[in-house]
């Protein structure tokens, strides 16, 4: 299967940070190299970001970032499961193209070019910093990033296994 760009769409957990090689002097800002940071937050509800309503809380960090890049109003998720929703993301494709359909039993195909691929093709250099299993590298997402930590736990809580219900308790 040849690698193939789709169109990259925002979404929502802290997954995708990409910094510039060559794209900040001093204080300014290499317009040829802006920075690119992509922030997803899995189940978070827009209402509880005060960049979009400071009706229940303040979180005045992404507010800050907010005043300093792109904020998206209209977002969409093709799908509502964490794994393939980032293999959206990254693909710019969905599951019925890339094959991920779930969280923990499909991996990302080598052959899918990434939004990360494409960035560090360019000179940037690439990172990601997971916060949870469904994203762990061994699922494929790790494509194209010079580093993704996925250390998100002891050793312990990398030992994952599905809860199997075996009916009603008696």
């Amino acid at each position: 299967m040849d690698k193939s760009v789709g169109h990259v769409i925002p979404f929502v957990f802290a997954l995708l940070l990409v910094s510039p090689v060559l794209a900040t002097q001093g204080s300014k800002i290499n317009s040829e190299f802006p920075n690119v940071l992509l922030i997803t937050v899995d189940t978070l509800r827009t209402d509880r970001v005060s960049v979009y309503s400071d009706k229940h809380l303040q979180t005045p960090v992404m507010d800050s970032l907010a005043l300093r890049g792109t904020v998206f109003t209209h977002a969409f998720a093709h799908t509502p499961t964490t794994l393939p929703s980032h293999a959206n993301i990254l693909t710019g494709t969905t599951p019925f193209y890339h094959g991920i359909h779930d969280n923990g039993i499909f991996t990302l195909d080598g052959a899918f070019l990434t939004i990360a691929e494409i960035l560090k093709d360019r000179g940037y250099a690439t990172a990601a910093f997971i916060g949870a299993y469904p994203l762990d590298e061994r699922f494929g997402l790790g494509q194209g990033f010079d580093v993704y930590d996925d250390e998100y736990g002891s050793t312990e809580a990398q030992k994952f296994s599905y809860v199997v219900s075996l009916g009603p308790p008696f």
